[in-house]
């Protein structure tokens, strides 16, 4: 086990200080045999404390003085509010750090009361996750938020090593995969535009400032693929309807990109334009509510809500969603066979896997496939006539200028 030993040191002056106690620990199949660790007090009692504390956590297995740091006691309250203060300061999103705060305080109120965050052990967050009686999806979600947690808190030194085992780890691999979120059909899509513009034209909707804001957001949503959270700071600044550009400032991975816009949502956006109050405020909202309000949270739920109601209405599938219309998006550009790096950009996805895609996307080279895709359709058949109509007239000059020559070269 170890040993208190004190530590001195000596001035300028040859005058001898006392510093702070050290516990000392003995291995004879360690090298170097002693390691001394600084108990960061001079407080013989307080010392004496924190070496058995080290002693514990040294017998349990959780600390090796060869080679981790001694881990601060601070109650895992303390340390989830300055991981909160952190990730604010960081410029996370707001709901963000809303999730996580949520999340972190609902394992400090399960665990016992001011649990030192380095006593938290794997088998206190397998209880927390059986007492919540989630499924797989929403497992692994948690499970992700807390390791960026106690991955922070062991950089910190708050822990002397990492909370959760290798068995833990096996069984969320062993966790079956997360289903494919529900989509919006292009078909679909149709249908829940004409149940919005219906709503608009009630007698209750139409007396409104905006009563098509229903349908505006929807068709924005599904033929531009951006997050509901970031129709709420557009304005008429960032759209371009000469080049046909969107401009998105305030995104969630903090990353401004520019989409291109399919041709039927720039006409829908120039009728929208129409309808403005103030045509030439270049601030002014893009979408706001029915009353013209801006689109806020509360806004975005209500807008969740309705969709939800015209679905049940239409018949649809109940999983679908305000943000199936984002997945739609991205599944019918992928069903026509548009690269992956260019839908990755226009969606403004960020993950480690995706890292070189990135540095390859340019928003001018998305313009066509939107057209493609969200763009009047084609006959493919027509189509194929007229190219080999082409061809034949094209044969059929280069045989005449053929013969025109061969009569030049004979005159000569």
């Amino acid at each position: 086990m170890a040993k208190l030993r004190e530590k001195h040191y000596t001035d300028a002056k040859g005058k001898r200080h006392r510093s702070n106690y050290q516990a000392e620990f003995y291995d004879a199949s360690r090298h170097p045999k002693r390691k001394r660790v600084s108990l960061g007090t001079k407080n013989k009692v307080a010392a004496e404390l924190k070496m058995h504390e080290l002693e514990r956590d040294y017998v349990l297995g959780v600390y090796d003085p060869w080679e981790d740091k001694p881990a601060e006691s601070i109650p895992l309250s303390v340390a989830v509010g300055r991981f909160i203060k952190r990730q604010r300061r960081l410029g996370c999103a707001e709901d963000t750090v809303a999730y996580y705060e949520s999340l972190l305080n609902r394992l400090v109120t399960a665990l016992p009361v001011k649990l030192p965050v380095r006593d938290v052990r794997c088998e206190h967050i397998e209880s927390f996750l059986d007492e919540c009686e989630i499924g797989a999806e929403s497992t692994k979600t948690y499970v992700r938020h807390f390791r960026t947690f106690f991955n922070w808190a062991l950089e910190q030194g708050l822990i002397g090593k990492s909370a959760f085992t290798a068995e833990f780890d096996e069984r969320m691999r062993r966790l079956p995969d997360d289903p494919l979120p529900a989509f919006f059909t292009l078909e679909q899509f149709e249908k829940l535009c004409a149940a919005a513009d219906k709503h608009a034209q009630s007698a209750y909707v139409s007396r409104h400032r905006n009563p098509a804001s229903i349908g505006d957001a929807i068709r924005f949503l599904y033929l531009i693929g951006c997050r509901p959270k970031e129709l709420e700071t557009l304005t008429w600044r960032d759209v371009d309807l000469d080049t046909g550009f969107v401009h998105f400032r305030k995104t969630k991975n903090r990353k401004q990109r520019k989409v291109p816009m399919p041709e039927r949502l720039r006409e829908h956006l120039l009728e929208m334009n129409e309808r403005r109050s103030t045509p030439s405020d270049a601030d002014e909202l893009v979408f706001t509510t029915a009353t013209g309000l801006p689109f806020t949270k509360e806004a975005r739920k209500n807008l969740t809500r309705r969709v939800g109601a015209f679905c049940k209405a239409l018949g649809l599938p109940s999983e679908l969603n305000l943000y199936s219309l984002r997945h739609g998006f991205a599944t019918a550009h992928a069903m026509h066979g548009t690269p992956a790096r260019l839908v990755v950009g226009m969606m403004g996805q960020q993950s480690l896997e995706m890292n070189d895609v990135y540095a390859h996307y340019h928003p001018e080279g998305s313009l066509r496939w939107q057209n493609a895709v969200f763009g009047e359709p084609v006959d493919l058949k027509a189509e194929n006539e007229r190219l080999k109509a082409e061809n034949e007239e094209l044969r059929a000059e280069i045989e005449r200028l053929k013969v025109e020559l061969q009569g030049a070269l004979i005159d000569v």
